[in-house]
């Protein structure tokens, strides 16, 4: 099966009747935010094949935002109308509800095979943000893919927030150049942008340079290590004759002095710092072996101090507990000489009733 040859992406399609005519491409998609506009449009083309309806808000970033329907609904758009209200007194928003946009290279990845060919158009019907669609197109490479973008164009002051901007220029930049600009309506103007049949030869001769001067630039790169490796070999050569000078001389000097002492007394030298070498060893060996008796000792009496001390803890502990317990019996032998005492008392005052009692029956009796 061949692929289309002519394909219409239109965004913000409307009632899709201007300025293009779907029935003359081969494959068309008809974008329209309005849930109530894209089911006419899906009635209207019902038998036509090739025309395809996608309900979908479209903008250069995906976000939750609110699309304002108007009554007159061709001016519904993202941004709440600004002199649109003068141009047009009798407007006014019926809605403005919170729907989630779908940004524009995700639109068109979702249809790209139908709009692979060199022969796609992009309608852009959204003035209010036309602009940020058209930098999301080259940011996102996807205006390489077209053959031709038409813009709708209004003056910035019609949408409050409008994110206007120099389209012309920015699509100078990248390369493109206006082909065909209605002026039916001048407040709501189409442009139609084509490749510049130029720009791809100076987009060749441009990374031609570019390639010539990274080449440049990384000979000459190339040469920098060259020249700081050689001035580094150059170094180290000096570095070696200054020590080999230095090695001549110092055998030189020995030679000398092998030549004004026997060698005979230069061996028994050694022999003696030798031997007192060995000497200085064993007094090592000595000196170690005190510190490490000492560290010994230090050890054991440390052990024993800490035996010592755990000790004495025990027994301040056991100490501490007999007090505890004679200071308890001693509170509890206090309260029963307290109980005794008050006993003694209680008898002692029970006796003298009774002997009040027994010398008054006396005293009775003796009468």
């Amino acid at each position: 099966m061949s692929k289309p040859t002519t394909c219409l992406v239109w965004v913000g399609a409307g009632k899709a009747s201007t300025p293009k005519n779907v029935e003359q491409f081969d494959r068309a998609f008809l974008i329209e935010g309005r849930l109530s506009q894209a089911e006419h449009l899906r009635d209207r083309f019902k038998d036509n094949p090739k025309v395809q309806v996608l309900a979908k808000v479209v903008n250069a970033q995906a976000s939750e935002q609110s699309f304002y329907q108007l009554n007159i609904a061709e001016y519904s758009a993202l941004h709440e109308p600004g002199e649109l209200y003068e141009l047009y007194p009798g407007i006014k928003v019926e809605s403005a509800e919170s729907q989630q946009s779908t940004s524009i290279d995700d639109l068109l990845s979702d249809i790209h095979e139908a709009i692979g060919e060199s022969q796609s158009t992009l309608l852009l019907d959204t003035p209010d943000i036309a602009f940020a669609l058209v930098q999301k197109l080259i940011e996102t490479q996807w205006l390489d893919k077209l053959a031709t973008v038409t813009v709708a164009v209004t003056p910035n002051s019609l949408y409050k927030g409008n994110e206007g901007g120099d389209i012309d220029g920015l699509l100078a930049l990248a390369g493109w150049i206006p082909k065909q600009t209605d002026r039916d309506d001048p407040e709501w103007q189409y442009i139609s942008y084509e490749p510049n049949p130029l720009a791809g030869q100076v987009k060749e001769l441009k990374q031609a340079l570019k390639k010539e001067f990274e080449e440049k630039e990384t000979a000459q790169q190339s040469l920098q290590r060259l020249e700081a490796q050689l001035e580094e070999k150059s170094q180290s050569n000096a570095k070696l004759a200054k020590q080999e000078a230095e090695l001549k001389h110092q055998l030189a000097q020995l030679q000398e002095k092998v030549k004004q002492q026997p060698a005979a007394e230069e061996l028994e030298k050694l022999k003696q710092t030798q031997q007192a070498i060995a000497k200085e060893r064993e007094s090592l060996k000595a000196q170690i072996a005190d510190v490490q008796a000492s560290e010994k000792r230090a050890k054991e009496e440390k052990a024993a101090f800490e035996k010592h001390y755990v000790n004495h803890q025990q027994r301040m502990a056991d100490l501490e507990k007999e007090n505890r317990q004679l200071r308890d019996e001693n509170e509890q032998t206090q309260k029963r000489q307290e109980l005794l005492d008050a006993e003694l008392k209680k008898a002692e005052a029970q006796i003298e009733i009774i002997k009040e009692l027994l010398l008054k029956e006396s005293s009775e009796s003796d009468d």
